[in-house]
Order: C-alpha cells, then structure tokens, then sequence
C-alpha cells in the first residue's frame, strides 16, 4: 500500500488530522496530526495554547504547509532554525520550534516521505527542560510510540540531508 492511501485510510478512520491553513495560497507541504497530538492542539485549555497561544502554533503550521522558507539547524547556530532533527537514539524524530513567544513551543513529529510530516505531540520548552531530562525522553517516547500506533513496525522517512525531507525553500546555512 502506498504512503497516500495509508495517509487516505488513517484519515478516513479519524486517526490523522490533516492541518488546512485559513490561506488562498496553494498547499505545498503536507501536515498531518495524530489522533492525541490533535486532541491537545484542538483543546483550548492545554498547556501549549494556554501559554504560548494557538496563533504561533498555527502560524509555524501554515509556514511549513504552504512551503514558506524554513531554516534547519544545519549550523551550531541558534538564530533561524525553524526544523531540527534531533540526535538519535531513536532515530528520525524532528522538531518544529516555535521561538517566537516565551515560552517557546516544541512540537515534535516524524516524516512520513518528503514534505509529509505527522506531528505526535506539543510541548512547552519550559516544560521539557534540558535535553536528556525525563520530560525530553517521555516526548521522544510518545513521538515513537504514536508513530507505532499508526504505522505498526514501519520505519519513518529517512535522507541522507535536510533537502531530501523539504524538497524547496528550504536553508542549512549559517544566518
């Protein structure tokens, strides 16, 4: 079966739920949510639309959906990342960083093939703490454990770079 028809069926059973950015522009990204990762975006009171809003999460959402420019981590830099891979074990897990509010907001996911991304959890930057922290390894965790639930023993999307998950505008260059 082919990535799109899995995508199709999981959608069709309430499992994903694709994000759809309030936008005349077309679509040139897709993202998608699990079942629990869209329970807590859809849910006013979580700790990510309490305190740091909905508007960044959807904002960061619609950058990658409609295929805006991003900026990986490709540099020890901390200005411009948008996207990180973060180390392994386990591998391909990724993480969209919204910097804008304080706190920050750390959303994590896996790829599904180029420019699909399925996002497993929201999380607080305050909340997850140091890298390595119990907090980071329950996410890291829930991400895989979400991913399972939806495609069993598959392995995500993996490239040898950045460029081979975001086909376009997309930078690993020092800002």
């Amino acid at each position: 079966m082919s990535i799109t028809a899995q995508l199709n069926e999981l959608i069709e059973k309430g499992l994903l739920l694709p994000f759809m950015p309030r936008s005349r522009k077309p679509a040139k990204r897709c993202l998608f949510m699990t079942k629990d990762a869209a329970t807590k975006y859809q849910d006013m009171n979580s700790a990510v639309n309490s305190l740091v809003g909905k508007g960044y999460v959807d904002a960061a959402f619609a950058k990658w959906v409609l295929g805006d420019r991003i900026h990986n981590d490709g540099t020890k830099t901390k200005r411009g990342r948008f996207l990180k891979k973060l180390s392994e074990p386990p591998p391909e897990i990724w993480e969209i960083r919204v910097t804008d509010p304080v706190p920050q907001c750390r959303i994590l996911g896996r790829f599904a093939a180029p420019d699909v991304l399925i996002v497993t959890g929201f999380y607080t930057r305050p909340y997850l703490g140091k890298k390595g922290s119990a907090a980071w390894v329950s996410a890291i965790n829930e991400c895989v454990d979400g991913w399972r639930k939806l495609f069993s023993e598959a392995a995500p999307f993996s490239a040898l770079s950045i460029h081979g998950y975001v086909t376009e505008n997309c930078d690993d260059i020092s800002l």
